[in-house]
């Protein structure tokens, strides 16, 4: 019986010591304790409804950098050439707002879907942005 007391105490003793090095050591680090960038969007899919067709209607998708670290947006890439895009070129400090503008030429009739690819030195996959709608005619009727 002794034995087995000393065996458990042993086991407590050593559990404790390996507890203390593991609470002395962070598990794990957030953006701020790294110094790192982070983007927090206002939004990042936008539904304009019925668009009128030959308008070129724009869309203003606004972030903050919640991180402790500059962000500069590297590039900015539209998934067709019927949408135009401007940007924040400058660094966004932390605690600053930044944006990207989507500007979609509606020249055809119909349903669209498109992307707007955001690359940072912030993150290594883009953030994907979406505007949609239904371009129509909505001129006046003939008489």
């Amino acid at each position: 019986m002794k034995p087995s007391f000393v065996f458990i105490a042993f086991v407590c003793a050593v559990s404790g010591l390996f507890a203390q090095e593991f609470y002395a050591t962070p598990a794990s680090l957030t953006f701020e304790e790294e110094g790192a960038a982070a983007m927090s969007w206002e939004m990042t899919t936008m539904d304009l409804g019925k668009v009128e067709m030959g308008t070129k209607p724009e869309v203003t998708f606004s972030f903050v950098n919640k991180g402790s670290k500059a962000l500069t947006i590297t590039r900015v890439k539209t998934s067709c050439s019927c949408t135009a895009s401007d940007y924040t070129k400058e660094s966004i400090a932390p605690g600053q707002s930044g944006m990207v503008k989507a500007i979609y030429n509606a020249k055809g009739i119909g349903r669209f879907t498109k992307s707007v690819m955001v690359y940072t030195d912030a993150q290594a996959e883009p953030v994907i942005l979406k505007i949609m709608g239904t371009v129509e005619d909505l001129g006046q009727e003939p008489k």
